[in-house]
């Protein structure tokens, strides 16, 4: 029984010791792990100590080869670069071609970084002009779809001018509905004096209906919105002017919806006696034709058959332009017969090229005894029917129609005045004065 005792003793004695020795062994041995983390960190902070001293031994063994290299060109250039000091004449001439080659680098890289900042600063100024032009386009497809009552307050318009070169089987009329303006917009821009145009004419096009007007010193917006009978804020809003002081003299704007004045009334003005002729200024007529009526309404229509209007009087064309029509045509052969407008004596008869007027050709000018004088121009050579002096009745065939002088298509010249041809004469609207 003792036996047992001390074998137990023993037994638990080794037990308990075995497990404290485990205890303090796991209590004094570090994690396998944390070793490993440790051990990494320290070998990649030698690395990289070991790579900042190898570049700083590459960087200290570049300064010493470039400072080798500048003591080896001092020799070169400065120790050879006199005849006296140099012991032959070929190290002279070595360091002569070392400093000339130097200068030729220098002013190569020079050259070169200027040649490439050129390209660069050329490139990028196309660029910007891409750029710019896509933007354009985008805005003017953005102010095409918006509506003009949304762009400004008013029927306003951008400003930009258009050209067009007219093609085979346009007219005035055709042009105007595809820009959507008048007639009479295009021929005032234009300075038509009729309808007739021609093949390759190039056209100058508003941006719609109105007047274009240079403006002259002086002048305001108010006082240009006055003359053309426009509103000043569409002006404002058409050309992108803020006041006055963007009016400059000579510049061109747009008045939108603009008229041109009206024709100032009629008034005497005493005729100069010509070295050409000199016909009366009031015609007295034989006792037996009756007198001109009384009142304004006093000629009839220059045409026989009729003809068609194709120019009004305006402001830079003082008369009216009146062309045969698919019925003088058929029935006159293209060249109808011009009736005298009223009663008179021919005052002039044939054709007529002087200081004062070219572009007529044959015309004919009848003085009325009322003072007032017709005159019928571009006529057809060979087809005026009176001279001077003669006698005529209203309606009676005086020529046919021609495009003599400056003409585009067959059609009659046709003005009305105060005075006679080519001194002081006063031009009138002729449609005030026919029935």
């Amino acid at each position: 029984m003792r036996v047992n005792n001390l074998i137990g003793v023993d037994f638990s004695k080794t037990v308990n010791t075995h497990l404290k020795q485990e205890e303090s062994a796991s209590i004094n041995t570090p994690n396998e792990q944390t070793v490993s983390i440790v051990v990494f960190i320290t070998e990649l902070v030698l690395w990289g100590t070991a790579q900042i001293l190898a570049l700083l031994d590459l960087f200290i063994a570049s300064l010493v080869a470039i400072e080798k290299f500048f003591l080896k060109l001092r020799h070169i250039v400065f120790d050879n670069l006199f005849w006296g000091r140099s012991k032959t004449r070929f190290a002279f001439l070595q360091s002569l071609f070392a400093v000339f080659g130097l200068m030729g680098i220098i002013f190569a890289l020079i050259t070169g970084v200027y040649s490439y900042t050129e390209r660069i600063n050329k490139y990028i100024a196309v660029k910007q002009a891409v750029v710019y032009a896509a933007e354009r386009r985008e805005i003017d497809t953005v102010i095409a779809s918006v509506s003009l009552e949304t762009l400004v307050q008013t029927k306003g318009y951008v400003y930009e001018t258009q050209y067009y070169v007219v093609r085979p089987g346009d007219t005035l009329s055709s042009i105007a509905s595809k820009f959507k303006i008048s007639i009479d917009t295009i021929k005032w821009a234009n300075n038509l004096r009729s309808d007739i145009i021609r093949v390759g004419q190039k056209l100058k096009i508003p941006p719609g209906s109105g007047v274009l007007h240079k403006v002259k010193k002086g002048e305001t917006i108010a006082s240009i919105a006055k003359k053309y009978k426009a509103a000043p804020q569409a002006i404002m809003e058409a050309n992108f002017l803020d006041s006055d002081k963007d009016l400059k003299a000579g510049m061109e704007i747009f008045v939108p919806n603009g008229t041109l004045p009206a024709p100032p009334k009629p008034k005497y003005v005493a005729s100069r006696p010509s070295s050409h002729y000199s016909p009366p200024r009031y015609v007295r007529p034989p006792s037996s034709h009756p007198s001109l009526p009384s009142g304004n309404k006093f000629l009839i229509w220059p045409v026989a058959g009729g003809g068609t209007l194709t120019q009004r009087y305006w402001y830079r064309h003082k008369a009216i332009d009146i062309a045969n029509n698919a019925y003088t045509r058929a029935k006159y052969g293209g060249h109808p017969y011009i009736l005298a407008a009223a009663s008179g004596r021919v005052s002039f008869a044939g054709y007529v090229c002087n200081a004062y007027r070219c572009g007529y050709a044959y015309m004919i000018e009848i003085q009325h005894p009322n003072g007032y004088s017709t005159l019928y121009a571009h006529l057809q050579p060979g087809s005026i029917r009176v001279k001077k002096g003669q006698w005529v009745k209203q309606g009676q065939v005086i020529a046919r129609m021609g495009q003599s002088g400056w003409a585009y298509g067959i059609h009659v010249h046709f003005e009305v005045a105060i005075g006679h041809y080519p001194y002081r004469r006063h031009l009138l609207n002729p449609l005030y004065y026919i029935k």
